[in-house]
């Protein structure tokens, strides 16, 4: 039903039931998470430390999401 509300053809559903593009996907949320552990969520930040391996954490969590200006002066404060 949903296939048919989007204007996608019903056979798109055995799609979910194939695991040929499972790999990738796998591969970048370990790329992402494992450094961090399962205990945690996301989002998780990687940057480099001062002798130039990654130290990833857990967050930022901004709340209130920001918008228009103050939403892209937010994303610089973690460029290098």
């Amino acid at each position: 039903m949903a296939l048919a509300d989007a204007g996608l053809p019903a056979d798109l559903v055995a799609a979910a039931d194939v695991s040929d593009f499972d790999a990738a996907p796998r591969a970048s949320h370990h790329a992402g998470m494992d450094p961090v552990g399962a205990e945690i969520g996301s989002p998780v930040i990687h940057v480099p430390g001062p002798d130039g391996e990654l130290i990833a954490f857990f967050g930022p969590v901004v709340s209130p999401t920001p918008r228009g200006e103050a939403a892209a002066a937010s994303g610089t404060a973690y460029s290098p």
